[in-house]
């Protein structure tokens, strides 16, 4: 992996970005746009916030409003064969997390992103793959959220989160995340 820097005509709105060579994305993506997000987002993860290196905790796609975290059983296991319930909360809290993180990112903000409170309901036991899936969401909400956050502000979004294992909810999450605007930090879009 190479840091390069790649121009709007690119596709790139960020003046610089990681660029990922063929043999390194990560199957599923679409564009090179998305293989760079996940895997620069990845990265953070795993220098960051460690326990997801222990959990494994792999992007498995990203579309610019969809973030998808996915981890294997066997490193978030408990005593029962399932999965652990503190990495399910972990992997639904990350999916927001992440999700910010990059839409931040795209916005050409830069902030400081919190959990401030939040919901989790265990509704069936996971017994694969933990994959999570969190959505921007419809309506107002965002718009509204980035523009604090342009006026050099704070503020605050719901998200919500479902873990799928055999084609139903087996955990949903509702969580309420609070960005703040690091001093020096907004910048505009390119032009």
């Amino acid at each position: 992996m190479r840091d390069v820097c790649l121009r709007e005509s690119a596709g790139f709105r960020d003046s610089c970005s990681i660029f990922i060579p063929e043999s390194d994305r990560l199957p599923g993506h679409e564009t090179m746009y998305t293989d760079t997000l996940g895997k620069y987002l990845e990265e953070i993860l795993h220098t960051k916030i460690p326990l997801t290196k222990q959990m494994d905790v792999r992007v498995a796609g990203y579309d610019g409003r969809t973030l998808i975290l996915k981890a294997p059983l066997n490193r978030n296991v408990n005593d029962k064969g399932t999965a652990f319930g503190g990495s399910l909360f972990s992997l639904a809290v990350l999916s927001g997390w992440g999700l910010l993180f990059l839409k931040l990112k795209e916005e050409n903000l830069s902030g400081d992103i919190v959990i401030h409170e939040s919901t989790i309901s265990y509704r069936l036991p996971v017994t694969g793959v933990l994959e999570v899936r969190c959505s921007i969401p419809e309506g107002e909400e965002y718009a509204d959220l980035i523009e604090r956050l342009r006026a050099g502000g704070r503020g605050k979004i719901s998200l919500e989160t479902d873990l799928m294992h055999e084609s139903r909810v087996a955990v949903s999450f509702r969580g309420r995340y609070v960005i703040q605007i690091l001093k020096g930090q907004v910048a505009s879009p390119i032009s």
